[in-house]
């Protein structure tokens, strides 16, 4: 949109091999038709994001589900169960990480 709006000079390039080759085309052809209507009254088609997603390989999920689980689990040990008290006795409140 920052193109769009010429709040930048170039289209934003694809990351670099994250895409496939369908992925690309269909992104391609999105920027064509961005470029055509940027300087033009014609309305601007919605960003084609349901037409890729069955070919976007999802390689983070795992790896963001345990971080978020390894940072809940860190939660966890550090939480008092009475729920009045912010940590476990023996956790420094002001460095309860031990950092």
């Amino acid at each position: 949109m920052r193109f769009y709006h010429g709040e930048r000079a170039d289209y934003p390039p694809f990351p670099e091999h994250y895409f496939n080759e369908i992925v690309q085309q269909i992104f391609s052809g999105y920027e064509r038709h961005v470029r055509s209507v940027r300087h033009s009254d014609k309305p601007l088609d919605a960003f084609p994001e349901a037409q890729v997603l069955e070919h976007i390989d999802n390689t983070w999920s795992d790896t963001a589900k345990a971080v978020f689980n390894n940072w809940l689990g860190k939660i966890y040990q550090l939480t008092h169960q009475d729920r009045r008290l912010p940590f476990m006795a023996g956790v420094d409140p002001d460095n309860p990480l031990g950092l």
